[in-house]
């Protein structure tokens, strides 16, 4: 049976990684940049920013927003249009090489152990079913290396931090100049098909932790639950689906972007599939939790049996 994991920042946070924006906007390697373009200008007053989507949609926001003062149409008050464009330009690619650096720097010693997200990733890793797909930079594993689990296969869909390529963006449905495309995920000299959408589609049982399914991501998520939500008839399949998030606010969240992204049909969603979504931080889903990993490991046996069976005959 084709399983899917996919993680967000909320996997690497759940095992105390201080990967938020807030460790970064807190660090000498945010603090030691230039503030005086626009775009920084507008970061350092949005206070409210405290994940990486909120990071690439303050970029998208301040880009898109100001199209006018940004064109090259500006009237002659306002500062040329190349003086603009490059004090922007340059902070964002010293933006993201200053978030490289600051992720590099840290240290996967401390991984925590009790944690929900060891919990998953150890009974994913002993399943050998799973086709792994991370969101974040980090390296997935030096992670199990430090938490003595088996090194395994993943994609990484927006770069990773041991190639030195990551993407920090929007997406290409937002309204920009020409001259400003290069911030688009897609534009990236790194951008590579990850072929998340056909797993999806060919996977029986999907797993998210720690990923928000936010508005920079749609394009990536929104037909599949579309379909899985019966906007085009019942679905091919009936699917397992869980998110892993961590408190009731999040839930809230994800659920507002599931309704914006299948048309308002949450409940045709949990209707048409096997569809939950787990709290880490509740104390009364960690039986629930424990349960549906130990059901991967076991499920991971059966399976290594009946082929082994079907070897024999």
């Amino acid at each position: 049976m084709e399983k899917v994991l996919i993680i967000g920042n909320g996997f690497d946070l759940d095992l105390g990684l201080k990967t938020s924006y807030y460790d970064f906007m807190q660090s000498p390697f945010f603090k030691n940049l230039d503030k005086s373009s626009d775009l920084m200008k507008h970061i350092l007053f949005k206070e409210s920013i405290s994940k990486w989507i909120d990071l690439e949609t303050e970029i998208k926001n301040i880009i898109s927003s100001k199209k006018g003062f940004f064109s090259r149409g500006d009237n002659a008050k306002n500062p040329p249009f190349d003086n603009v464009f490059k004090a922007n330009k340059d902070s964002y690619f010293q933006l993201t090489d200053a978030l490289m650096d600051y992720l590099k720097s840290l240290d996967y010693k401390n991984l925590n152990k009790e944690s929900i997200a060891y919990i998953l990733l150890k009974s994913v890793i002993e399943n050998d079913y799973f086709e792994i797909f991370s969101f974040n930079y980090t390296d997935l594993n030096d992670i199990n290396s430090s938490l003595n689990i088996n090194n395994c296969t993943y994609n990484h869909v927006h770069g990773s931090i041991e190639n030195s390529d990551i993407i920090l963006g929007f997406e290409d449905e937002v309204d920009v100049i020409d001259e400003y495309c290069f911030m688009i995920k897609s534009h990236s000299p790194y951008y590579r098909s990850s072929n998340i959408r056909q797993s999806l589609y060919k996977a029986e049982e999907i797993v998210f932790f720690g990923h928000s399914l936010g508005i920079t991501d749609y394009h990536y998520f929104s037909d599949f639950f579309s379909e899985q939500s019966g906007n085009n008839g019942t679905p091919k399949k009936k699917k397992t689906i869980r998110i892993f998030t961590y408190d009731e606010n999040s839930r809230q969240n994800i659920l507002v972007q599931l309704r914006n992204m299948n048309k308002w049909k949450t409940n045709q969603l949990y209707d048409l599939n096997d569809f939950r979504i787990y709290c880490t931080s509740k104390l009364e889903n960690k039986k629930y939790i424990e349960e549906y990993c130990g059901k991967l490991v076991n499920d991971s046996k059966k399976n290594h049996f009946t082929r082994m069976e079907s070897i024999i005959i």
